[in-house]
């Protein structure tokens, strides 16, 4: 069995994660499968697949469709010239494909779903890995449901991003399956608070106070300014005991107006005054210490969550989690396991941060059974089975 996978970029998001985690299950439970990649440009990414013993192409794609996309609607001028650009690309994703001969082709973004149906042969199967809620892509709704047609099988990453892609594209075949992350490599061990004030932007608390951090890429949704709109009213209580926040993460996609900016974040938290009370620590390629360096851990999207990689990922390093009930994240816990709020409620955030601020039992239990949790869920060895079934459907299938 052959794989070829397609990712847009090169740089280590969710998608980009879990994508590898996908990979090091095959290694690790299908030694004789081949695994290959394609991405638009050189990074990390790139660099980890070959550590997992993956070929890896790299197939530069033209700065003009590389920009098109994100939640933003393109302007006509933009969508007829990506049209021409992805038609040119098509070409030569079609060859390098030929050449490589896949038993099937696997596309992790949404860039190469489309490409994908104009490049792969019809002998190849097709497959979709969706982690967005493509519904709410009014724009290229339309381009979706024409290239659904030469997909042989998609898989969501949860169900509610099943139900969407379902209500979308009716025709299409989906099943879900949960990503999974390394639980040897997320797990539990010696908190150290100063790792994270060493890379920090600004000055160290005081000691003695709880570390409360927000994990995740600099995007539109991923509810900065709710989290700073929470810390303002948690600055105004009292009864609580001393707290310090963090924002772990950065700005690391191409896609034009897909992100908020450093110098956003600031304002906002220049506006709010509560600059004394927040630092900021750059994206770091290995989190697990930082994990364990919080006392609390903050997920607070402010759209729909397809899957929330953070909150899996927190939980398997034993932190109590705050996170909103944004649909998908909910799929990863039981009850007892985290600690919900009303997506886009800053209120509600801040009282959830405020009840598990003040009870440190509570917060030790919610750790502990976030990680058993996450050891069923989540695992490698839970995934592999899963991924494997789910390719030798579609080959025997096909034959």
């Amino acid at each position: 069995m052959r794989i070829l996978f397609l990712n847009p970029g090169a740089r280590l998001g969710g998608a980009e994660r879990s994508l590898l985690d996908w990979m090091a299950a095959l290694r690790r439970h299908a030694e004789a499968a081949e695994l290959a990649l394609t991405v638009s440009e050189d990074g990390p990414l790139v660099e980890e697949a070959r550590r997992l013993g993956g070929r890896c192409h790299v197939l530069p794609m033209p700065r003009g469709l590389e920009r098109v996309g994100g939640q933003r609607d393109p302007q006509v001028r933009e969508k007829a010239i990506a049209a021409v650009l992805a038609a040119g690309y098509a070409v030569k994703l079609r060859r390098l494909v030929v050449k490589l001969a896949p038993t099937v082709v696997h596309s992790n973004g949404v860039k190469f779903h489309l490409l994908s149906a104009l490049a792969v042969p019809s002998r190849t199967p097709l497959v979709w890995h969706v982690r967005d809620y493509l519904g709410l892509r009014h724009t290229i709704a339309p381009a979706l449901k024409l290239a659904s047609r030469r997909v042989t099988r998609a898989v969501a990453v949860s169900y509610g991003v099943e139900r969407d892609l379902r209500a979308l594209l009716p025709g299409l075949t989906v099943a879900t399956i949960h990503a999974g992350i390394d639980t040897d490599w997320f797990c539990p061990g010696a908190t150290d608070g100063e790792l994270l004030d060493a890379l920090a932007t600004r000055p160290s608390p005081e000691p003695g106070a709880l570390r409360i951090g927000l994990v995740g890429t600099f995007a539109h949704w991923k509810g900065h300014g709710l989290f700073f709109e929470a810390i303002a009213r948690l600055a105004q209580r009292t009864d609580l005991p001393a707290m310090h926040f963090y924002v772990i993460g950065g700005a690391i996609y191409r896609t034009a107006n897909s992100q908020v900016g450093t110098e956003d974040l600031s304002a906002s938290i220049a506006r709010l005054g509560i600059g004394g009370m927040v630092s900021s620590v750059p994206f770091q390629a290995e989190m697990p210490d930082l994990y364990r360096a919080l006392d609390i851990v903050v997920h607070a999207s402010t759209a729909p969550e397809p899957f929330g990689r953070t909150v899996a990922e927190a939980m398997a390093c034993g932190r109590p989690v705050v996170c909103t009930d944004a649909t998908g994240v909910r799929e990863l816990f039981l009850g007892g396991d985290a600690v919900e709020f009303r997506r886009g409620a800053a209120q509600a955030l801040a009282d959830a941060i405020a009840a598990l601020a003040g009870d440190g039992p509570r917060r030790a239990a919610l750790g502990c059974a976030a990680r058993a949790t996450a050891q069923r869920q989540f695992s490698l060895d839970r995934l592999a089975p899963q991924a494997l079934d789910f390719y030798r459907q579609i080959i025997a299938r096909r034959r």
